[in-house]
């Protein structure tokens, strides 16, 4: 009996290396996908910016920001809503005044803002939003609003929105309807 439990002590150290070395390969494998991956984040709010003392303008204040290594670029912002058949509402650049056009390209730590004054919200893309969509179960459809970061390489990402802009939608909408 003694001789097999000295055996078996002397194979624990042997287990105990080839369990760390497939911990170690598991790990290496996991930190190389990870670097691969595209990761941003981004955040839509409802902001008044301080231009002058007598016109602050209300904004819609999107920001994306890249928080992984990999460089990525940013081809169509916009909006998704819907619980089974999401729809997507694009915003266009070239009507947004203090913005960055797209596609823009993002780097490690690299952060982009758009400003979109409210008015021409409820000009631009609000109407759309309205159009056919809010007929039944508006206040669903605004509870699944979401912002849509669309890249080049064919990927989307979808964020939830600050609750100051749905409800400043909400209001457009309404107003327009």
């Amino acid at each position: 009996m003694e001789c097999d439990q000295n055996i078996f002590w002397k194979l624990v150290p042997e287990w105990l290396s080839a369990l760390g070395t497939l911990l170690a390969v598991i790990v290496a494998l996991y930190l190389a996908h990870r670097d691969r991956l595209i990761r941003c984040l981004a955040t839509a709010t409802f902001d008044i910016l301080y231009k002058s003392a007598n016109a602050n303008p209300p904004f819609v204040s999107i920001i994306v920001t890249n928080i992984g290594v990999r460089s990525f670029a940013i081809s169509e912002i916009g909006w998704q809503s819907g619980i089974f058949k999401k729809r997507f509402f694009s915003i266009n650049p070239p009507e947004i005044t203090d913005s960055a056009k797209l596609p823009h390209k993002l780097t490690d730590g690299e952060q982009l803002d758009w400003y979109i004054p409210l008015d021409a919200c409820s000009k631009i893309f609000i109407p759309k939003i309205i159009k056919g969509r809010m007929k039944y179960f508006a206040s669903l459809w605004f509870y699944f609003l979401r912002l849509d970061i669309r890249m080049t390489t064919g990927k989307s990402f979808t964020f939830k929105i600050h609750n100051n802009l749905k409800k400043e939608i909400k209001q457009l909408a309404q107003n327009n309807h």
